[in-house]
């Protein structure tokens, strides 16, 4: 696999080969082609051809070099994100919301196994992982999957309802007031989320003025069965 370094550099050499030859075609262009018995078709071709090469040139600029983002330190108390009044200070407290309707357990298990693995990586911070599920598939119908079977096998929470009120912002407003958690992270059926997740994600909160949500990069897994769905 190649390298960032040799990547950059074969970028760069590409780069230039591709100006060179770019400011030679649009020299001849200009000089050469250009129809007289029709020039309004022929300058409407070449000033079309040159702001396509303008914005190769915009995008060969922003990609010229790598730019290193300095990583802050996270915030592991509740203090650090937040004007504590008479509370005392304690670790911050997130909850990890999966929500869920009709996906297949393969895939629901999946985004679970990775929520889990978050705790190894976020030991400074309360982390709660939460299985919405809101199609009834708690084990009492044995038509339907045991998703209330497999939050016990991982350890977290399951929480279900009797209807589908308001649906998905039911099912997530359903479990949102019996949790307490300050942060809160939402993840669909099919959400891979990395191990540097939290670390990467809870610094942007220290500002406390004005930062209400944050999106994250995110992966997706389907079903083998579709797999040409996958993002």
């Amino acid at each position: 696999m190649i390298n960032q370094n040799t990547r950059l550099f074969l970028f760069r050499v590409f780069s230039i080969i591709f100006l060179i030859y770019g400011c030679n075609y649009l020299y001849w262009r200009y000089k050469a082609s250009l129809n007289p018995d029709a020039l309004i078709f022929s300058y409407t071709l070449f000033f079309a051809e040159t702001f396509m090469f303008i914005g190769s040139i915009l995008m060969i600029v922003n990609h010229w070099d790598i730019k290193k983002i300095k990583l802050r330190k996270t915030p592991y108390l509740l203090s650090q994100v937040d004007d504590l009044d008479s509370e005392n200070d304690r670790p911050i407290k997130i909850d990890v919301f999966i929500a869920t309707y009709n996906e297949p357990m393969s895939v629901v298990e999946q985004t679970i196994h990775n929520a889990v693995r978050l705790k190894s990586f976020t030991k400074k911070v309360e982390l709660n992982i939460c299985l919405c599920d809101d199609g009834k598939r708690d084990g009492t119908d044995p038509s339907k999957e045991n998703f209330k079977a497999l939050a016990e096998k991982y350890d977290i929470q399951y929480f279900s309802r009797t209807d589908n009120k308001g649906y998905k912002a039911g099912n997530l407003n359903n479990v949102f007031w019996q949790t307490d958690g300050d942060f809160i992270v939402i993840l669909d059926a099919d959400t891979i989320v990395y191990a540097n997740f939290i670390n990467n994600l809870l610094p942007y909160f220290k500002n406390k003025k004005w930062l209400g949500c944050k999106v994250h990069n995110i992966s997706m897994t389907c079903p083998k069965e579709n797999q040409f769905l996958i993002v």
